[in-house]
This record gives structure tokens, sequence and C-alpha cells, in this order.
């Protein structure tokens, strides 16, 4: 998923769920307004609080660490999970040009 349909969702108020895979000090300094903060080796312990009725967007700095984060859900089931490509940084980019920048 793109940083602009992201953004799209968001402003239609899709119902959605961020999960915010960096570290705590990554978020510190940015996040996405309503994500959740769940560290990336985290994941594994809260996988059965995602939502299945949801479109589950997974968000890291540059869209690794969330890919793999994608692939590891969807292993575990869910079908409705997203990467957002390119990460915040992308969406400091493209949306939110007043965002810090690391």
């Amino acid at each position: 998923m793109t940083p602009t349909q992201l953004f799209e969702m968001i402003q239609q108020k899709t119902d959605l769920f961020l999960v915010d895979v960096r570290e705590s000090f990554e978020v510190n300094i940015c996040r996405i307004e309503d994500s959740v903060h769940v560290p990336l080796q985290s994941i594994p312990e809260y996988v059965d609080q995602f939502p299945n009725n949801k479109n589950v967007v997974v968000i890291c700095h540059h869209g690794v660490r969330s890919n793999a984060a994608v692939s590891f859900l969807k292993q575990k089931g869910l079908s409705r999970v997203y990467n957002l490509d390119g990460g915040i940084d992308r969406w400091a980019l493209e949306v939110d040009k007043q965002m810090v920048r690391y």
C-alpha cells in the first residue's frame, strides 16, 4: 500500500488498524497518528490481538521490517494485512511533509 493510498483510506475513515513495528526510539521521533506500537520482535506475542475484520497496515522506517511482519501475519492467517511501501520515510516525503525524518 502506498502512503497516498493509506492517506486516502484515513481520510475516508476506513476501519484500519495501524501497527508500527519500529523501535521505541524511532517512534519517539515521529509516528502516524493512531498507530499502535508493537516492535517487530514482539509481533508473535500480539498476533492474536490483531483484528481480522479490519485492514491491518504495518509500518516501519523504509518498509523492510514491516514487510517481514506482513509475511509472518499472513502465515498466521490474517488476510487483510498490508505493508506501507517505503515506510514512514516515504509517508513523510509524500503525505506529511512536516514530519521529522531520520
